[in-house]
């Protein structure tokens, strides 16, 4: 057995995938857990089997921009392997998304929480933007705890140089502009 095969093996047997929680375009969410400890995971399995020309660039950019971005407001990627025509991502587990949280009109927030979760918003942003890439809207995650974390950068795009000064003037080479966060709006 090819040394490569093994060990993506290894790597797939620590995980255990569970019932399906999220489903999107190019990948479904799955809960898990990890065998070892039984901590709760997420499984994100990226369906490369029904793409034409194999792996699609959303998932190798998600795949690059969650190996680099590390912060405690950003989801954290814990492994990566493969299984039949597929590629799955291991993610820390969050129990909801901000958009469930705000559609329950059974939870009353104080302010509190909505400052904190602001809070925590714009500094998982602040990390990315100074990092030099721009995460798309939505996809805010929220653990048992409260903790907001920002996930799926399939969608996310790099700019300029980390740490760069930021500007308005972002136009592709074809003319168009090129969409920018809204705190970008402003300056």
């Amino acid at each position: 057995m090819d040394l490569a095969v093994k060990e993506n093996l290894q790597r797939a047997a620590r995980w255990e995938k569970g019932i399906k929680v999220g489903e999107g375009t190019f990948a479904n969410v799955y809960k898990g857990t990890e065998k070892g400890t039984g901590r709760k995971i997420a499984i994100k399995k990226i369906k490369v089997g029904e793409m034409k020309d194999g792996l699609d660039m959303t998932a190798l950019r998600e795949v690059k921009f969650l190996q680099e971005l590390h912060h405690p407001n950003i989801i954290a990627l814990l492994d990566v392997f493969s299984v039949k025509q597929n590629i799955n991502l291991v993610l820390e587990f969050l129990d909801t998304d901000l958009e469930a949280v705000i559609r329950d009109k059974a939870l009353i927030f104080q302010n509190a929480d909505i400052k904190s979760w602001v809070a925590m918003s714009l500094r998982g942003l602040e990390y990315i933007h100074r990092n030099g890439v721009l995460h798309r809207p939505n996809n805010l995650l929220i653990a048992a705890n409260g903790e907001l974390k920002i996930a799926d950068f399939g969608l996310a795009r790099e700019f300029g140089e980390a740490g760069s000064k930021m500007t308005c003037q972002m136009v592709s080479s074809t003319g168009t502009v090129i969409w920018f966060s809204i705190l970008l709006y402003g300056c």
